[in-house]
């Protein structure tokens, strides 16, 4: 489904003449989706995402991106006549891709940075209008800004860029802007480590991976463990767990368990803190689909150890799959739930 409010002020900014000359080309950075730009017209349009299911729906709709299927690059950054931006719920993330922007447009191609108020568009607007030439409108719960590249970048969007770097956290861990818990460790998955500590072994995998820190206190705290994979949508979040998991024992595989099927099979343990936000939307079905996963490739008799925020409700999509489980520890904010596959 096409994301209405940003098509709408899209469309409205192309009435308006703030935007056009779409048979040039385009870069699209940080769009969920990517249909806004099917309906306005856009002709050489290419995507840059992190997300598996951004970068395959670009493929298919024969749109180039900076990455192929594999997560492998296969573009050269180039100029583009003009570029936008979706500012995302990451602020370090958010100017990082805005100084991408202002990297690789032409001198005067426009810059059109688009996003939501309940994601700070208004903070990015005043930003921007303080170091260069704007205008902006808003419209449908949110704002558009378009700019001109001009000659010379200002200083302060050039650090920006430095936002774009692996950054350390605590002893050897690195992140990257837009990771999943990329300024700390999340809470959920230290209290889940706390819990599956000494109790792995054999083949392991590791839905959602996100940066890898529940696979490093896996092989840290579980000498048993023969191989382990982890599974992850987020390729920048991927890329930062092969820094923060470097053993011979992991694999890793860029994977959206939304669309794709895994080929990983008789898992003796799977571990997961599942997300329950795609976007900015919440959706409590991520979680089931990672628990359809799980109970796929385990073994029987294979166990699950999963996390999830104490407010949602797994029990009957829990029980419907497993059957045998029970809470090991639950907390103030967090519950953990230990599955054995009967069948």
């Amino acid at each position: 489904m096409a994301n209405c409010t940003t098509t709408s002020r899209l469309i409205y900014a192309k009435k308006k003449g703030l935007i056009n000359n779409f048979s040039s080309k385009v870069c699209a950075i940080g769009f969920n989706d990517i249909q806004c730009f099917e309906t306005l017209g856009v002709k050489k349009l290419t995507i840059c995402h992190p997300e598996k299911s951004v970068i395959k729906k670009a493929i298919a709709l024969n749109h180039l991106t900076f990455v192929d299927l594999n997560g492998f690059t296969t573009r050269k950054i180039q100029v583009f006549d003009q570029t936008f931006v979706n500012i995302t719920k990451s602020r370090k993330e958010t100017l990082f891709n805005i100084a991408v922007a202002f990297f690789v447009t032409k001198i005067d191609g426009n810059i059109v940075i688009n996003g939501d108020k309940e994601l700070g568009i208004d903070f990015y607007c005043k930003k921007i209008g303080t170091l260069t030439n704007l205008i902006f409108f808003s419209k449908s719960h949110g704002k558009i800004s378009i700019s001109k590249k001009t000659k010379f970048i200002p200083n302060e969007i050039k650090i920006w860029k430095n936002y774009g770097k692996y950054r350390k956290i605590f002893s050897n861990y690195y992140t990257l802007p837009g990771c999943f818990s990329e300024k700390e460790i999340d809470d959920g998955s230290n209290l889940l480590v706390q819990n599956f500590s000494n109790n792995l072994y054999g083949k392991v995998t590791d839905l959602g991976a996100g940066w890898g820190y529940l696979s490093a206190k896996a092989l840290e705290n579980n000498n048993r463990i023969k191989e382990i994979s982890l599974v992850e949508s987020n390729l920048n979040s991927l890329k930062c767990s092969k820094i923060n998991v470097s053993s011979l024992k992991a694999k890793f595989y860029w994977t959206d368990l939304e669309e794709e099927n895994l080929s990983i099979r008789n898992c003796d343990h799977v571990i997961m803190n599942p997300p329950f936000h795609k976007g900015k939307q919440f959706t409590q079905s991520l979680g089931f689909v990672f628990l359809k996963t799980a109970k796929k490739i385990l073994k029987k008799k294979g166990t699950l150890w999963m996390v999830h925020n104490k407010e949602l409700n797994y029990e009957n999509s829990v029980n419907d799959l497993f059957q045998n489980y029970k809470y090991i520890d639950i907390t103030k904010n967090y519950k953990i739930i230990k599955a054995i596959k009967c069948f």
